[in-house]
């Protein structure tokens, strides 16, 4: 695939356009993080997929982090309904009742991505989901966690019916990698 996105380290194989519209100027200032609930290649699939009606700007590989963009961040990607407007999607390979496709590959790559994202638009690394209850809590069953945080899962956003994430994911981990602090050993 051609390196042509928005991201120096992201191949790049658009969605189509009958996926994915135009942001109307509004600038992103969140990140959300997903869970494909899939395999790499069947999600770049269902996103080429018109009538999918789906879409992520990016999309991370378990086995080795690999980046592909399919959205230009410039554009609305359809991947967290109500928030597409302001939000950068990324998507991770696997599914959210197996902690096996976490894997550190992934998380280092997702984490600098997002980190890259942050500097571009100006949004704080700071601001990253880090309780401790951030994997067990949806928007909806909670008094809306983390309303003021720029990077979330799709759970933790308002009108969503996915889980994602999920319980398995390590927002501890992935907010010390976005702000760059050096996680302790086990």
């Amino acid at each position: 695939h051609l390196r042509s996105g928005n991201d120096p380290f992201a191949a790049w194989n658009p969605a189509p356009s009958c996926n994915y519209n135009s942001r109307q100027g509004v600038p992103p200032t969140a990140i959300t993080v997903h869970t494909m609930q899939g395999s790499f290649a069947g999600t770049i699939a269902w996103f080429q997929y018109c009538p999918s009606n789906v879409s992520c700007h990016y999309l991370v590989r378990s086995s080795d982090g690999y980046l592909l963009q399919m959205v230009d961040e410039a554009d609305r990607a359809w991947h967290v309904g109500t928030e597409n407007n302001y939000t950068i999607g990324i998507e991770h390979e696997g599914f959210v009742s197996n902690p096996a496709w976490y894997t550190d590959s992934m998380y280092v790559s997702s984490a600098g991505l997002s980190r890259r994202i942050a500097v571009r638009h100006g949004i704080d690394t700071l601001r990253t989901a880090w309780w401790l209850w951030a994997a067990a809590t949806q928007y909806r069953y909670a008094f809306r966690p983390g309303s003021c945080t720029r990077t979330k899962g799709h759970q933790h956003y308002p009108n969503q019916t996915h889980t994602d994430p999920g319980l398995h994911w390590n927002w501890m981990r992935y907010a010390r990698s976005m702000a760059q602090i050096p996680t302790p050993p086990d």
